[in-house]
């Protein structure tokens, strides 16, 4: 959970997940192409489920990542995320509102996946 010198990581506070497409054992049928997938809908739902970022490290040559408050998707040309390029996850973040409630945070998903988190 890496963060500036003497500031926590976004991690840390709860307001941040890093989601891995590599296959595993448990997951032996996971891919990029089905993790890019539900990324999409994510960003396309980001209101909905209180997302304010999303950090896709596999791209070359920088990486992307998408903002709220742009709303769209950016390429980067210079180093600006730790780990691209060919990280094998993306990184979302919510904001405090969504990650301070369990309530938010299940309607939301029941809302856009169908299903509530347990």
């Amino acid at each position: 959970m890496k963060g500036k010198p003497g500031t926590p990581s976004v991690h840390n506070s709860g307001r941040a997940v890093d989601l891995s497409f590599l296959k595993t054992k448990e997951h032996p049928s996971a891919n990029r192409a089905e993790a890019l997938k539900f990324i999409e809908t994510v960003v396309k739902n980001a209101n909905t489920l209180g997302v304010e970022a999303v950090l896709d490290y596999f791209p070359t040559k920088y990486g992307r990542g998408w903002r709220c408050d742009r709303q769209k998707w950016q390429k980067y040309t210079k180093p600006t995320i730790n780990g691209a390029p060919g990280g094998s996850w993306f990184h979302v973040e919510i904001t405090s509102q969504a990650a301070d409630s369990v309530i938010f945070v299940k309607a939301a998903f029941l809302k856009v996946f169908g299903t509530i988190l347990d």
